[in-house]
């Protein structure tokens, strides 16, 4: 079903494009073939920061570009992606925006690389969950309902209030 370009990727309505992931997929030569509707939206909100270094960057014209333009040493990236055999997590900064990637190989049924998916991701985002794992850690917390009936509860209430999860 991954065949190239994209007119054939038959990805809209499909989980990936209603998901809350940023994702990009890459053809196997880096040209960017689509970019579902979160990464728009995530990238149009970071282009002020993007283009204090990528002056050009304009999310709404990615497709049909290649990841080249992203990178001062595409030859060095290249190689990074050409050895990619798992997933690998990474940073990118472009301009003065920093983003978590998780970048993906895509190979078809007979094992050949055929392309290359990116999740992205914001650091900020991700300290942000970390700070509220952190305090969900230390913190006895609960959530009610408009009446008082607990909905849910982290291990710290239960142990306080020596209660047991009903599962």
């Amino acid at each position: 079903m991954f065949a190239i370009p994209n007119k054939h990727l038959k990805l809209e309505g499909t989980a990936l494009e209603n998901t809350s992931l940023n994702i990009m997929i890459a053809d196997r030569h880096y040209n960017i073939v689509y970019l579902n509707q979160a990464l728009k939206a995530f990238l149009k909100h970071a282009e002020p920061e993007i283009k204090k270094g990528l002056p050009h960057f304009n999310p709404d014209i990615l497709v049909g570009t290649n990841i080249d333009t992203f990178h001062q040493n595409p030859g060095h990236i290249r190689k990074i992606l050409d050895d990619l055999s798992a997933p690998r997590l990474s940073n990118v900064q472009l301009g003065e925006a920093i983003f978590y990637q998780r970048v993906v190989p895509l190979f078809n049924k007979t094992g050949e690389r055929v392309g290359t998916m990116v999740e992205w991701d914001n650091p900020k985002t991700l300290e942000n969950d970390g700070q509220i794992k952190a305090l969900n850690d230390y913190f006895c917390v609960v959530q009610f309902d408009l009446n008082g009936n607990i909905l849910d509860a982290n291990a710290n209430f239960l142990h306080a209030m020596e209660y047991e999860r009903a599962e």
